[in-house]
C-alpha cells in the first residue's frame, strides 16, 4: 500500500506506532554503541593518566602525598614504583 490514507484509523495508528518503535530501536541501538565506545574512551584515557602518573613517580627522587592522596589512585600507581630505603 502506498497511501497510508486508505487504511482505517486503527490501522493508521498501528502503522505509526510501529514506525515510533522502529525509530527508538534505532536511537537506542545507536545509543548503546557509543555508550560502549566512550566507556571504552575513558578506560583508555584512565590507562594512560596512570602510566603517566607512574612515569613521573619512578623518576621522582622523592615522593611525598598525605594518606588521603594514598588512597586515592595515584597510591595504587605508587605501589608499582620501586621503594627506596636511604640510610
Amino acid at each position: 500500500m502506498t497511501d497510508v490514507w486508505n487504511l482505517n484509523l486503527s490501522d493508521r495508528w498501528s502503522l505509526y506506532r510501529r514506525w515510533v518503535m522502529d525509530v527508538r530501536e534505532g536511537y537506542h541501538r545507536t545509543i548503546s554503541y557509543l555508550n560502549r565506545e566512550f566507556e571504552w574512551g575513558v578506560e583508555r584515557l584512565n590507562k594512560a593518566k596512570t602510566m603517566q602518573d607512574l612515569e613521573i613517580l619512578e623518576g621522582a627522587d622523592v615522593i611525598g602525598m598525605t594518606t588521603t592522596g594514598l588512597l586515592s589512585s595515584v597510591g595504587a600507581a605508587l605501589g608499582s614504583v620501586q621503594a627506596l630505603h636511604v640510610q
